[in-house]
């Protein structure tokens, strides 16, 4: 009775091959580490925000007018809470699973400066680009090691 529950399992497991199916991971095999994760995450953020200041063309930017220092003061909010959280908040955490949002949330907020100089201030789309990569390189996650499981 076992003989034939072993083979129709390993039937089973040979058909779910044959469709393509992937098997669960084993404790043995090789999974990646969290700061390989961390480190994915980074270098694909970062490298989205020059693809999409070369690939989404504005057309005919309005001037730069009146409008200054209102565009540099609604960009500097996402940039100033992006260091906050950088520099005040992930410093302060110690689990990895508490640190990984937030580590999104800084960088999410780093990469809003390129779609507010894509959309709402396309007379700006150059600064605000450059200081949402270098809002996002402050995010190198080299750090990410010291947090616990």
């Amino acid at each position: 009775m076992t003989a034939s529950k072993h083979s129709l399992t390993r039937n089973t497991l040979e058909q779910n091959r044959a469709l393509g199916y992937v098997e669960p991971m084993q404790n043995n095999e090789r999974q990646p580490s969290p700061t390989t994760v961390w480190w994915i995450l980074w270098c694909a953020m970062l490298a989205g925000v020059p693809q999409m200041y070369l690939l989404i063309k504005t057309k005919n930017p309005p001037p730069a007018d009146s409008n200054i220092l209102f565009a540099v003061c609604f960009s500097m909010i996402p940039f100033l809470a992006s260091c906050i959280i950088r520099w005040i908040v992930l410093p302060r955490m110690k689990k990895l699973s508490a640190a990984f949002p937030i580590f999104i949330l800084g960088m999410a907020f780093s990469e809003s400066l390129s779609f507010f100089g894509l959309f709402l201030f396309p007379a700006f789309k150059l600064p605000l680009m450059i200081i949402s990569t270098l809002g996002m390189l402050q995010f190198a996650p080299y750090y990410a090691n010291k947090y616990q499981n």
